[in-house]
């Protein structure tokens, strides 16, 4: 492992997973590419609304690179079922988001596509993305169909991109399809006309999306210094900036070629769940109920907690949230040791036993400690609290999503997380917490907004609380969190926040910028000037000190951080 401290990135070689091929855009000496995928501007002739089922088992996957403790990739690809809705040119699933398979590997999402006439045959393409279970990752790819008035011609599949440094590789081929076209009923086609309104409405709230280039024309931007450290290659899935009211991106990158569809890029959220999830619930929760909801206790909101090694009876939520508990056998920063099988796909019960076998080690909100684990014990706290006061709706991610993803116009098809097992039934049970989202880039950056821009009000209303808001974004003195014993970075509210001052006399009014992160690569700056930056990258490239500096150029925080 190298740590490059001027940059705060830390670099771990790809090949102590396994091996690693050179990037190429063939796969065995077959020239393919994005491009042959790519929605053309040709009305296609004949429509494709109905169900397709397409069988790509016989596909072959072409393993890059995987960690020792994943088994090898000699495992078929689940049945892709999509029931679809013709709107123009427009293909749109009628159930959107993550789709729960009988596989023991693959989940899938496909995401809403395009027709298009090449000479006599009518195209679609269909954006795909399969999640590998057992590590939550995203692989992004493509589908293709050929087809007549008739029948389906050909099936093709590719994919070349993750967000992942657990496991990489390459699908490229050819699959069995079947199509039956709708019969619908009145009832039916009232159905697809919500559909259809419902897809307009969505596309009217994607943020327009502008290029690197217009943002550094418009602000001066030091582009060059802003993406410092991060890959240059198609190990980063994708970078961009909010400022003055545009989002500006550098586009999507697969090892075949631009992804035509970067807007519906599922990326995997890794632990920036702990700040845009949990946090952001529990934010909405004490906007509702009080900013006491930050003082209740784990003994008392978890019966589970009562027999455990470690002393739960004073740890508050406020607590959990610094990732302070005080409960831990590991001291190290940023160990995130796994307590018991607390990793493997079980039950709450065993889950949350698992979270809860730490001994006590030092008194509450005293000492940071960085446990994945307690995020869940967290979100089990913060269900019971919901549950207690009879709240609309009892799960924290229902609840996530109902008073924030909804009102924020994010695509359906992140609102969705990965749950326990309960009886036997994947994905059936409670949130984990501290991961297991997936983000597209206007979905992370509404959240960003909400937090940095709009003060925690969403159309209107505020549903964020003020206060408990203001310390997350380390805007109150006063409460700061934890410092992490890592890089001088601080911890409040499941919520990273790093103190510029040391970067340069510039900062002397001593700004903080507050930050989330994730495993592999992601990470979403929200400066004090008002500018968001995010990447998505699964290089283990996390630089952030350049960024901030390139920042600070456009508008100086301390100018924006000045009162009046």
């Amino acid at each position: 492992m190298k740590i490059l401290i001027g940059l705060v990135v830390v670099l771990v070689s790809l090949k102590a997973y396994g091996e690693q091929l050179d990037s190429r855009s063939s796969v065995e000496g077959v020239e393919v590419s994005t491009a042959r995928f790519s929605p053309g501007e040709t009305v296609a002739r004949h429509t494709l609304q109905g169900e397709l089922n397409i069988d790509f088992s016989d596909v072959s996957i072409t393993q890059r690179i995987r960690v020792p403790f994943l088994p090898d990739l000699d495992y078929k690809l689940p049945p892709i079922v999509v029931s679809l809705v013709s709107d123009g040119q427009d293909l749109v699933p009628r159930a959107r988001g993550l789709n729960i398979t009988k596989d023991p590997f693959w989940d899938y999402i496909v995401g809403a596509g395009r027709s298009w006439q090449e000479g006599a045959v009518s195209v679609a393409s269909l954006p795909l993305t399969l999640v590998f279970r057992p590590v939550n990752c995203t692989h992004n790819g493509l589908i293709r169909i050929e087809y007549n008035a008739v029948e389906i011609l050909k099936t093709s599949i590719l994919v070349g991109q993750e967000t992942c440094h657990f496991i990489r590789f390459d699908i490229v081929g050819d699959g069995r399809a079947s199509f039956s076209r709708d019969q619908r009923s009145k009832e039916g086609a009232i159905e697809d006309a919500r559909v259809r309104a419902a897809w307009q409405e969505e596309k009217a709230g994607i943020l327009p999306v502008y290029s690197f280039d217009q943002f550094e024309k418009d602000y001066g931007a030091d582009l060059a210094l802003f993406t410092t450290g991060l890959p240059d290659n198609d190990d980063l899935s994708t970078a961009g900036f909010y400022y003055d009211g545009k989002h500006f991106s550098d586009g999507c990158r697969t090892r075949f070629g631009p992804y035509p569809y970067c807007n519906q890029m599922i990326m995997t959220s890794f632990s920036t769940a702990k700040t845009a999830f949990t946090a952001v619930t529990l934010m909405a929760m004490a906007q509702q109920f009080g900013e006491s909801v930050y003082d209740q206790t784990i003994g008392d909101l978890l019966v589970e907690s009562k027999n455990s090694a470690g002393e739960w009876g004073d740890v508050t939520l406020n607590d959990i949230g610094d990732m302070a508990s005080g409960n831990f056998s590991d001291s190290r920063p940023l160990a995130d040791p796994e307590p018991g099988q607390f990793y493997q796909d079980g039950d709450r019960r065993d889950k949350l036993a698992s979270a809860f076998s730490w001994p006590h080690a030092r008194a509450p909100g005293t000492y940071f400690v960085y446990q994945t684990a307690d995020t869940f014990i967290q979100i089990n706290a913060m269900d019971e609290y919901l549950r207690r006061h009879k709240a609309a709706e009892t799960d924290s991610f229902r609840y996530f999503t109902e008073n924030i993803l909804k009102p924020l116009s994010v695509s359906p098809d992140v609102m969705n997380t990965r749950r326990t097992r309960e009886a036997g039934r994947v994905n059936s049970g409670t949130a984990f917490g501290g991961m297991g989202l997936w983000w597209t880039p206007d979905a992370i950056v509404k959240i960003a907004r909400l937090m940095l821009i709009d003060k925690g009000v969403i159309n209107g209303r505020q549903v964020l609380h003020p206060g408990a808001l203001g310390a997350t974004m380390q805007l109150d003195p006063s409460d700061r969190g934890l410092g992490t014993r890592f890089f001088g970075q601080f911890y409040n509210n499941n919520t990273w926040a790093w103190p510029v001052r040391s970067l340069g006399s510039q900062f002397w009014c001593d700004p903080f910028v507050p930050i989330m992160s994730g495993l592999s690569g992601v990470r979403v700056f929200m400066m004090p000037n008002g500018l968001i930056y995010y990447y998505f990258n699964d290089a283990q490239a996390f630089p952030g000190a350049e960024a901030i500096i390139a920042a600070d150029k456009i508008r100086p925080f301390c100018t924006a951080l000045a009162p009046g």
